[in-house]
């Protein structure tokens, strides 16, 4: 059985991008993630990204690092890190989806994520919840 390295961070736009300019970073992230068997998701909510990458340790730990030197966000922070025997995306080199507050209180589970500082201020327990909200709710990520 595969082990793997599951990677949550969070981190602040430093300008906004147009939703061309996400798509467009998102399509190079796939095809890079593609050559080097990291799955995983990334959800835009207002000026705040959140990521989860799935793939053996040390190409996930490049990658990583690599991605805290994007100018394009800043106070990038780690949210967890676990090793595990499943991927929860694996089909997806990248699935996204950009949402707005009132889109994501609708989804089953996080009907009350903002009473808790949203992504910015995360605990374990609810970087988790919301990582299992997707999982549970892929319908709305676009692969």
């Amino acid at each position: 059985m595969e082990k793997i390295v599951r990677l949550v961070y969070s981190s602040k736009e430093t300008e906004k991008l147009s939703n061309k300019d996400f798509i467009q970073m998102v399509a190079q992230s796939q095809k890079n993630n593609f050559y080097l068997d990291i799955t995983g998701m990334l959800l835009h909510l207002d000026e705040y990204y959140f990521q989860v990458l799935e793939g053996e340790k040390d190409e996930t730990m490049k990658l990583y690092e690599r991605i805290k030197l994007d100018n394009r966000h800043k106070e990038v922070k780690t949210v967890f890190i676990e090793h595990t025997d499943k991927r929860y995306f694996s089909d997806w080199s990248m699935g996204y989806t950009i949402l707005r507050k009132v889109d994501i209180e609708k989804i089953k589970g996080m009907e009350d994520f903002f009473q808790f500082n949203g992504i910015e201020d995360m605990s374990l327990e609810r970087a988790k919840k919301l990582v299992c909200a997707f999982v549970e709710n892929e319908h709305i990520l676009i692969k």
